[in-house]
């Protein structure tokens, strides 16, 4: 009897850490120097934005089309 192979789960975690090895590779032949980072990811639950007085824009004027 034939066992069906079970599904591999990827967590957020491993996808954090593919990155950070993709990227270390890439950096590393681009500048021929050795790139380290931090084994250390942090969860961040609850983020808030605030917006700048500078991100609001006035348009003035019709459309038509």
């Amino acid at each position: 009897m034939k066992n069906p192979e079970e599904p591999v789960v990827f967590g957020t975690e491993d996808l954090l850490t593919s990155l950070c090895n993709s990227v270390t590779r890439v950096l590393t032949v681009a500048t021929q120097s050795q790139i380290r980072y931090s084994g250390m990811i942090q969860r961040i639950t609850r983020t808030c934005l605030k917006p700048d007085i500078g991100c609001f824009v006035l348009f003035d004027g019709g459309f038509s089309g």
